[in-house]
């Protein structure tokens, strides 16, 4: 991993380093990896999840550690979690070992941060990227989130109008998708539609027949409302 010294520096030239701490996790004593600054670092992440699954050896005595190490610790677990292909066919092995190759020359990008494009229909959709695929490799799944603060600034709430929609396309899509597989039957109700309950989203009277699936998932969104300020 020697090819990792010279960008693992900071602007005076000093090797990176990061702080330990030793922590108590389901019964077992392990270090993690602390930040120097406030941002996004996909590597530190990484090494925290494969330190609290026991997939990362790093001693607890250990106070500090330089990123070219954990670059090359996460290398070794790129390799060692990926080299059992014995049952598989030579075109699977050639891939993956590609693949595996591919990952690590992409490894420096994960000290500053990565690009991804989420997807809508759930917390765990991707579009692939080569970035994605060193999570996909470790093992370790990747979720997509995001909290709007109602305090947040104006430019959280036009962030927010702008994606909502793209929300519901999503959703709606991906609920069209599931009842392909219903009788149309099913889906038509047998009187109109109670009134809904802009609380709960649809009726749940006995006896009333709910609105359709489509309709009763539209109704179910509920946006809260977020006014842009200039």
């Amino acid at each position: 991993m020697a090819a990792y010294s010279e960008e693992r520096r900071d602007e005076s030239g000093k090797e990176m380093l990061h702080k330990t701490k030793v922590i108590q996790f389901l019964g077992r004593t392990t270090p993690i990896i602390l930040q120097n600054d406030n941002g996004p670092c996909p590597l530190l992440a990484i090494c925290n999840v494969l330190l609290l699954k026991n997939n990362l050896s790093l001693s607890p005595d250990i106070t500090e550690v330089s990123q070219e190490k954990l670059l090359s610790l996460v290398a070794e677990r790129l390799i060692d979690s990926n080299s059992n292909v014995n049952s598989k066919d030579a075109e699977y092995a050639q891939n993956q070992q590609q693949n595996i190759a591919d990952a690590i020359d992409l490894l420096p990008r994960l000290a500053t941060g990565i690009d991804v494009n989420i997807k809508f229909l759930r917390i765990h959709d991707f579009e692939f990227t080569p970035e994605c695929a060193i999570f996909d490799l470790l093992d370790i799944p990747l979720y997509h989130g995001w909290i709007v603060d109602p305090q947040s600034c104006s430019d959280d709430a036009r962030a927010f109008l702008a994606i909502a929609p793209r929300i519901v396309v999503a959703a709606i899509h991906r609920i069209k998708l599931s009842l392909q597989s219903f009788p149309a039957s099913l889906l038509e109700p047998s009187q109109p539609p109670q009134p809904i309950d802009p609380l709960i989203g649809i009726s749940l009277s006995r006896g009333s027949a709910p609105p359709t699936a489509i309709s009763a998932a539209v109704h179910c969104i509920k946006l809260p409302h977020a006014t842009a300020t200039s």
